[in-house]
């Protein structure tokens, strides 16, 4: 009977699979990041920053799982949504999982959800976009201010002295 053989051959590979605990889901996409305006529609938070810095995202009173990371950016533009200077991401270290391989030191544009109303996730599903450094600032912040100041003491000394 080959159709009765075939039948246990089926239902012992359900089984097996079914029983099988180390089984994960991978990663699924059914739209591929990468398309700007479909990405920035999805996404509740959308900005550009370099990583400062990387850590496990599980802690004590927020347990996750240990492959989630924790990416702490400064933030240098904001497109959509509320963005701190130093924004923390979430995201899974491995790519099967949908998470993206930041580098600490690297610029990105990232579009993120946000889930539990505060904790932002990005990851190969939401889009990330690797971006080239910015150019060294020829001003140092604080100078302009500094040269302001400078220039109307100049200014309110040379008034004194043609008043006399």
């Amino acid at each position: 009977m080959p159709g009765l053989r075939s039948l246990v051959v089926a239902a012992l590979l359900a089984l097996g699979l079914a029983l099988h605990p180390t089984l994960a889901a991978a990663c699924t996409l059914t739209e591929l990041p990468g398309v700007y305006e479909r990405d920035f529609a999805k996404a509740d938070l959308v900005f550009t920053g370099t990583v400062l810095s990387v850590e496990s995202a599980a802690s004590a009173r927020e347990p996750v799982s240990a492959s989630m990371l924790r990416w702490t950016f400064a933030v240098d533009g904001v497109e959509k949504g509320f963005v701190n200077p130093k924004q923390e991401v979430r995201s899974s270290e491995s790519g099967s999982a949908c998470g993206y391989p930041f580098e600490v030191g690297q610029r990105y544009r990232v579009f993120a959800t946000v889930q539990d109303g505060h904790t932002a996730r990005a990851g190969t599903d939401t889009g990330v976009q690797h971006l080239s450094p910015l150019p060294p600032s020829i001003l140092v912040p604080g100078i302009p201010i500094l040269v302001i100041a400078m220039l109307a003491a100049a200014a309110l000394v040379s008034m004194r002295a043609f008043r006399r």
